[in-house]
């Protein structure tokens, strides 16, 4: 009797350990996959306002918004993915004052919205990444916001993908401090200043963007060294296409850097970078250096610019250039004052000029 009883006893333990464990995982598995939670205009049946769903959430949750107009600045400081319905019709305005979103915790998914009205103090943005990692940033229309766009500072590891930045003072700007982010696929057009800036931010990727017209700049990068940049269309920009100043070891490779009206490719006291295989034509000048030291620019097409196709300015010293095909309407390569510290190897142009 009493084995009997100590074998039932044993078996109801054992169905409660199992249930208590079960419960435990459930429990597990959602705080890891989270809930939904539903933000629409009336707010019948969900949130009406976004900020109000993100201060209810928990991490891992989605916060999901149907089309509609937002008034409102939102902060994203939990891990949550916020999700929109459509990038043209589901619309967060700032009202022309502050970020519109401000991201502030690592791990934020923010996809499927038109985010505009970002503006007021100078670094005030359609989306800002503040020290934040790993987030993602995919599928947006970050637009007429008076500042940036888009404005990272000491934020690493981040992808911006598939975006439409347009008509903002500058379409993305990494302010300083911003390592191995991932630009990628995204069109950036009409920026009053620059499509895409670094200042002080390495080991970044840009690549595959399409950036016209700028009035400034397509991509500037400013003291930001081991940057890759590669494949991207930068044309039809007012200043520059891409312009390198006081940066060294970046990769500049495969560009279409086309129908500028000044430089397609400018580098200014920059060393030690590659320019390789680059469309540098029908600019006014196709690629310039200027006090740059030990580039190599191989392999480049530079057709039919209005000044010289390559122009090696005062002083620049070491430079490689080799295997360019070019052909402009002055000078192929126009070498000032620095003939004596560059080597031009096997390049097919329509006059190697030293002056």
């Amino acid at each position: 009797m009493r084995e009997r009883i100590r074998s039932v006893l044993i078996c109801l333990l054992l169905v409660t350990y199992t249930f208590v464990m079960f419960d435990i995982a459930v429990d597990f598995i959602e705080e890891v996959q989270g809930i939904t939670l539903y933000v629409n205009e009336t707010g019948v049946g969900a949130y009406d306002k976004i900020q109000n769903a993100i201060n209810d959430s928990n991490p891992g949750d989605t916060i999901f918004v149907y089309s509609g107009t937002y008034y409102e600045n939102v902060i994203v400081n939990k891990r949550v993915n916020l999700t929109g319905q459509d990038r043209d019709t589901t619309v967060i305005d700032g009202g022309g004052s502050g970020d519109v979103v401000r991201i502030t915790v690592d791990e934020v998914n923010v996809s499927g919205f038109k985010i505009n009205g970002g503006g007021g103090f100078f670094w005030d943005a359609g989306i800002e990444l503040d020290d934040v990692d790993n987030c993602r940033i995919l599928n947006n229309n970050i637009s007429l916001n008076s500042n940036f766009g888009l404005y990272l500072s000491s934020s690493n590891n981040n992808n911006i993908t598939d975006n439409i930045l347009t008509s903002n003072n500058e379409g993305i700007c990494f302010s300083s401090l911003c390592y191995w982010n991932n630009i990628s696929g995204n069109t950036i057009s009409s920026n009053s200043q620059y499509g895409i800036s670094l200042s002080s931010s390495s080991w970044n990727t840009i690549t595959d963007n399409t950036i016209s017209p700028s009035n400034n700049c397509g991509i500037y990068i400013s003291s930001s060294n081991e940057n890759n940049i590669t494949n991207n269309n930068v044309s039809y920009n007012s200043g520059y296409g891409i312009y390198l100043s006081s940066s060294s070891d970046n990769d500049i490779i495969d560009n279409q850097v086309s129908f500028g009206s000044m430089y397609g490719l400018r580098l200014s006291s920059s060393d030690d970078n590659r320019i390789i295989g680059n469309n540098a034509s029908n600019n006014d000048f196709g690629i310039r250096l200027f006090t740059s030291n030990e580039n190599e620019i191989i392999g480049n097409t530079v057709l039919s610019n209005i000044e010289s196709g390559i122009e090696i300015g005062t002083p620049s010293t070491y430079n490689m250039i080799s295997n360019n095909e070019i052909s402009n309407s002055d000078y192929g390569i126009d070498v000032c004052m620095s003939k004596a510290s560059f080597r031009v190897v096997i390049n097919r142009s329509n006059g190697d000029v030293l002056k």
